[in-house]
């Protein structure tokens, strides 16, 4: 299957598109409030194409194969011609204009004649569609944006929807500490005899990947692939920590903690989408990287990397299997059909 090619002016001009409201001023019906804000338009079009302006209208996407590399390619969603930030994500309604027909059949034997069908349905010369533009939180681009060329998917229908930012709690040993009093009174100069603690801050990311195809996240895709392990020994994605910096976090600091998948019925009806959550958890001191207290009067308190003795410092991009807490990887490839 090849890349979506979007319709051409002559094929839109057979669905002769036309918006209402004219004289009642009718459409476009616009509200703004923040990040709900949304519009509704009106169109006109030949019955018979109704289903395919719906679908250039919403936008969709499909896999193909590019000279053997599987690629998505999208049909981006109409924007608002004023208000690009608008994009359209649902028609709410399509009513008949100018009755033709209801093609009724009839049974050929006499007795029976007239025989109802629930398949026969009124047909019409024109729709009266209503569709309604939102703001959304991931950009709408098409396949030949050059953000998309150079950054993939991550540039286009992914939403940074959520950071649950909290601290986390870092037990210390007490003995790394003495009572100061300032004089020699006790219990100056004596061990803490519990341990004690510091709050370290940390968060848990969700990044939505939006409208992908159903056989994106299919028992054997590649996604699924990834997130759980295949069958030929490739270690699953969960689990691990990021290789590269990914959404402006740096490599080594976000760990692949949990994906929650939502399948949903294309607008038309005749397939199937996903919208992908993923759950990173995000350290600023990096997975590998544990807090050393000094109890000398040395200042070398800090973070530093563990790993297995004679590995040395293994930062997240040239980090070896199996030395450190946790392996890494280029977790941007979870963002990819191939």
């Amino acid at each position: 299957m090849p890349a979506i090619e979007p319709p051409d002016a002559a094929t839109i001009a057979t669905w002769e598109i036309r918006e209402r409201g004219v004289r009642d001023g009718g459409s476009p019906v616009e509200t703004f409030e923040g990040s709900s804000s949304h519009a509704e338009r009106t169109f006109f079009c030949k019955w018979e194409h109704r289903g395919e302006v719906v679908k250039w209208m919403l936008g969709h996407a499909i896999v193909w194969d590019d000279s053997g590399t599987l690629k998505l390619s999208r049909l981006p969603a109409q924007v608002h011609p004023n208000f690009p930030g608008l994009i359209c994500t649902k028609c709410t309604s399509i009513r008949g204009h100018r009755w033709i027909d209801n093609a009724v059949p009839i049974d050929p034997d006499p007795d029976i004649g007239y025989e109802f069908s629930a398949a026969q349905i009124n047909e019409f010369e024109n729709a009266e569609l209503v569709f309604q533009y939102e703001s959304m939180p991931f950009p709408n681009l098409p396949d030949d944006d050059e953000q998309v060329i150079v950054n993939g998917e991550v540039a286009r229908y992914c939403s940074t929807d959520q950071y649950d930012v909290s601290g986390e709690y870092l037990q210390l040993p007490g003995a790394a500490f003495v009572w100061q009093r300032g004089t020699a009174a006790a219990p100056n100069g004596q061990s803490i005899p519990m341990n004690v603690g510091k709050i370290m801050p940390s968060a848990v990311v969700s990044v939505t990947w939006w409208r992908l195809p159903d056989e994106v996240w299919a028992p054997g895709s590649a996604l699924w692939q990834r997130v759980f392990g295949s069958d030929e020994g490739d270690d699953p994605f969960l689990g691990k920590i990021n290789s590269a910096e990914m959404f402006g976090m740096p490599q080594g600091c976000v760990l692949f903690s949990g994906i929650k998948p939502v399948r949903r019925r294309s607008p038309l009806g005749d397939g199937f989408e996903w919208d992908v959550t993923f759950e990173f958890s995000f350290k600023p001191s990096g997975w590998n990287w544990v807090y050393f207290m000094d109890p000398t009067t040395h200042t070398n308190s800090g973070f530093y990397f563990v790993g297995k003795p004679g590995s040395g410092v293994q930062p997240a991009d040239v980090l070896d299997d199996g030395v450190s807490i946790y392996n890494s990887i280029d977790l941007n490839d979870l963002f990819k059909v191939s």
